[in-house]
């Protein structure tokens, strides 16, 4: 069942009724256009290019996250970027 609670039914799209069947079409013509043998990777790239970038979560101060937000903001550059840059300058001092 779905959400709509009618077996087959997926809702509408532009007043169309998506069905199972329309479903099946439109992943087939997506498989079609994929490359062939091209594995897929949810989520963002690495940012090394080979696969392996780590999630890394800390806790932070309000004070430290409005810090870290306006100057992202200054600079048009995300939280991320500005961590990163950070966490090398600090390690570079060992």
């Amino acid at each position: 069942m779905t959400a709509h609670g009618k077996r087959g039914n997926h809702g509408t799209v532009g007043g169309v009724p998506v069905t199972d069947q329309l479903v099946r079409a439109s992943n087939d013509q997506v498989d079609e256009r994929s490359p062939a043998g091209r594995e897929r990777h949810p989520g963002r790239p690495s940012l090394s290019g080979d696969g392996e970038s780590q999630v890394v979560q800390f806790r932070a101060t309000r004070v430290q996250v409005e810090a870290l937000d306006r100057r992202a903001k200054a600079t048009h550059r995300t939280r991320s970027e500005l961590a990163r840059e950070a966490l090398d300058l600090y390690l570079a001092g060992d």
